[in-house]
């Protein structure tokens, strides 16, 4: 699932229209419309691999994240592939990083933002505090764990509200979100059954066959 490619992410503001390319699977960029100029690059990552997976923009603010294999300046890799979580200002400052992880594999590979505060979806391979994930992938989901899907809550200065962890014995990930002044929504997949669904060919009953 997880490329070991060495890459670095690269963020562009043009002044209007702005349209997102991913090239290379690890890397995107954000270019002007045609024929205008690219007002600011921002490229970042560490020596393992990372890339860039969603991005948010509000009027005062931009909103990216995605995952590391390493540590981000001032950060600390929790074991394996932490998610990550940057916010800048229109100008491209950056305003702070926020690294996360467990034990295993981890990836956000969405952000949205509404007026309490900022959301970042995706997947884990390992157990966030008070949740628990049998383990890492394994080809028989049915005696090993996979991926569960979660869901963070910050606020708009970096500070963590809560985390949501959930899933079956197959992997399960979260893969956009929609927010509305009522709530949110999100999406995404599973090969299992979830609490109060139906499945009519669960993935891992048919594991190692």
């Amino acid at each position: 699932m997880v490329s070991r490619m060495q890459a670095r992410n690269i963020v562009c503001r043009g002044p209007r229209l702005r349209i997102v390319l991913l090239l290379f699977i690890l890397v995107w960029i954000e270019i002007a419309a045609w024929g205008q100029s690219i007002e600011w690059i921002r490229q970042f990552g560490t020596p393992a691999a990372d890339a860039v997976g969603g991005i948010a923009v509000t009027d005062s603010a931009i909103h990216v994240v995605g995952r590391t294999s390493g540590s981000l300046p001032g950060q600390t890799n929790a074991g394996g592939q932490d998610a990550i979580l940057r916010k800048y200002s229109k100008d491209g400052i950056l305003s702070w990083t926020r690294q996360f992880g467990t034990s295993q594999a981890d990836f956000a590979s969405a952000v949205a933002v509404d007026q309490h505060g900022i959301l970042v979806i995706g997947l884990t391979e390992g157990s966030f505090p008070g949740y628990s994930n049998p383990g890492p992938i394994n080809f028989d989901c049915a005696t090993a764990g996979c991926s569960d899907a979660f869901v963070r809550r910050y606020d708009t200065e970096g500070n963590v509200l809560w985390t949501r962890q959930f899933g079956d014995r197959g992997n399960d990930a979260i893969t956009a979100v929609a927010v509305q002044q009522d709530g949110f929504y999100v999406v995404g997949y599973t090969e299992g059954t979830l609490i109060g669904q139906s499945s009519s060919s669960p993935w891992w009953k048919c594991a190692g066959e």
